[in-house]
């Protein structure tokens, strides 16, 4: 009786345990017939078709899939953003960008924002829309990131209104020698071994240090080189 009773016990005690395993397989469907998939979080789903994570994007996590949006967003102004667009940044990024903008004036360059801060499904909402274009999964993530990994949801990262023929653009070029000093950096140069596609018109505020002010990329690649 002894015997039966024990055995009732640790049955009775697994029970929550057992019905918890049940409740996830019926809530987090089996992700072994994805090849390259290790967890829930290495795949994305778009449509209702769930896709695999891509190598390269692995480790680039900056947060979660349902990220909520940092609380100090601010409207970018009339004259610091492109007339179709209404961007937010969090607010150190726009007074750094105020600063960048305000500089690159006395020198005749216009700089205006056309994207600042994006929520994960935002995202979403991107690679849905040019894969339903006809464009394959794997061309489209090397562009788009995927939810959890674009800069865009730090509210810290813009794209710009740079027009056409970057290599001669004159912002661009601009850019390139004088963003450095005052905290902004090119997220995905020309020809970066990581193999991302150029964007020339993203950039990302990610501070200054003294060490670093008044560096062009040039300065700062020497430096980088030495260590």
């Amino acid at each position: 009786m002894v015997k039966y009773t024990r055995a009732f016990a640790i049955a009775f005690a697994l029970c929550p345990l057992l019905a918890a395993g049940v409740l996830a397989q019926v809530l987090m469907p089996s992700i072994e017939l994805l090849e390259g998939i290790e967890s829930w979080r290495d795949s994305i789903t778009v449509a209702e078709e769930r896709y695999a994570i891509p190598e390269f994007w692995r480790g680039l996590r900056l947060g979660l899939d349902d990220q909520p949006a940092p609380p100090d967003l601010v409207p970018v102004p009339p004259e610091l953003r492109i007339a179709s667009r209404e961007p937010v940044l969090r607010a150190p990024a726009l007074a750094a960008f105020r600063a960048l903008a305000e500089a690159a004036a006395l020198d005749s360059i216009e700089l205006r924002i056309r994207s600042g801060y994006r929520a994960p499904g935002e995202q979403i909402r991107l690679i849905a829309s040019r894969i339903a274009a006809g464009r394959e999964f794997d061309v489209v993530i090397r562009g788009v990131a995927p939810p959890g990994y674009s800069e865009h949801m730090l509210g810290m990262t813009v794209d710009l209104e740079l027009g056409r023929d970057y290599l001669n653009n004159p912002s661009y070029l601009w850019l390139k020698e004088n963003a450095a000093s005052f905290g902004w950096r090119e997220s995905y140069p020309r020809l970066a071994p990581t193999g991302f596609p150029w964007e020339p018109w993203h950039w990302r505020f990610v501070g200054m240090n003294d060490e670093e002010l008044g560096m062009n990329d040039e300065e700062r690649g020497m430096k980088e080189n030495e260590q």
